[in-house]
């Protein structure tokens, strides 16, 4: 892996046009780490004192960031939600990388082990009202499911793509990728497979082509920011919606299982945040898909749990068994 330093978020920079945001490289004081992240984000404060972000792929195929550059574009036209603006590219680099403008404001909560934050109902409904923003990009703007592969520029505004021509194509892709490949972790590779079966019988069952929806795959309140780090009472007084990488297509009821199942981890009452992150959509939690969407939520645990957790750790080995025990409940 190639080692990201300030030279290298130099050169990046350099790439910019001189102009209002850049006439000089940056000092050494003007770029700063951003720690917490699973890629390498630094800020910075050009000589023309703009604050941009300078994010890297370190962990990522150029795919991931692409997506979420394409994600970035479509929401700024057709929403009213604060995306940054990206000022440059290099996805042909390595590591790949994006620079875009800073979002004023704080984010509201502080990463996944921020739970009394994550899981505030006033934080979740808001959640809620982004997903609910997400779902009315207008159906002529996205084509086929799964991650965004491509975006078209046209006179009627940006136009995105996925991997899938149609949903089920992407369950079994989507399926075969977590759950073919589960983190060395005894009880999750018997669960692993299990699964996989059960999604494989149940695969035709959900709908060929689902209304579509933009959908973030990690998104929390640490993607939203205000001035005061506070749940505003509307979207529209949020000044940040960021880190949209590895964006995907697909039904809104999946975008909602997914955000309920990353914020209900370890909580003691998950009903609390379901109430409050489907009060503003125009959706309930019951389906007859829901146990398929909850298990394709559940799979990125599944396969990236050993570059979460130390696997020799003994917090690896609780997760896993966690994880496998609500795949059991769920499949029998």
């Amino acid at each position: 892996m190639t080692a990201v330093d300030r030279d290298m978020v130099r050169d990046r920079c350099a790439r910019l046009p001189a102009g209002e945001l850049f006439n000089a490289p940056p000092t050494d004081d003007a770029i700063v780490r951003l720690e917490g992240g699973v890629n390498e984000v630094f800020a910075v404060t050009t000589s023309t004192d703009a604050q941009l972000i300078v994010k890297f792929g370190t962990h990522h195929s150029a795919n991931h960031p692409r997506a979420g550059v394409a994600a970035t574009e479509l929401l700024a036209h057709w929403t009213t939600l604060p995306v940054p603006t990206v000022h440059a590219t290099a996805f042909e680099d390595s590591p790949p990388s994006v620079i875009m403008d800073r979002c004023p404001g704080t984010p509201l909560a502080d990463g996944f082990d921020d739970t009394e934050r994550l899981t505030a109902p006033s934080a979740v409904r808001t959640l809620g009202r982004v997903i609910r923003d997400c779902w009315t990009v207008p159906a002529s703007a996205l084509a086929g499911y799964g991650r965004i592969r491509s975006l078209e520029r046209t006179a009627d505004g940006p136009r995105v793509r996925g991997e899938h021509d149609d949903f089920q194509s992407w369950v079994r892709a989507y399926a075969n990728r977590c759950y073919g490949s589960p983190a060395a972790h005894d009880a999750l590779e018997t669960s692993a497979q299990d699964v996989l079966e059960y999604l494989r019988d149940r695969t035709a069952a959900l709908p060929e082509s689902p209304p579509q929806s933009l959908i973030v795959t990690d998104l929390s309140p640490e993607n939203l920011l205000t001035l005061d780090g506070m749940p505003p009472p509307s979207s529209t007084e949020l000044t940040g919606f960021v880190d949209l990488d590895g964006a995907k297509i697909g039904p809104l009821k999946f975008a909602a299982v997914n955000v309920e199942y990353l914020l209900s981890r370890g909580v003691a009452d998950p009903q609390l945040i379901c109430r409050a992150l489907y009060d503003p959509l125009p959706i309930d939690p019951g389906s007859p898909e829901r146990d398929c969407y909850r298990l394709l939520a559940m799979g990125r645990s599944v396969t990236a749990l050993d570059r979460w957790y130390d696997p020799t750790g003994e917090l690896f080995q609780q997760r896993g068994t966690t994880i496998a025990a609500e795949l059991e409940r769920i499949i029998k």
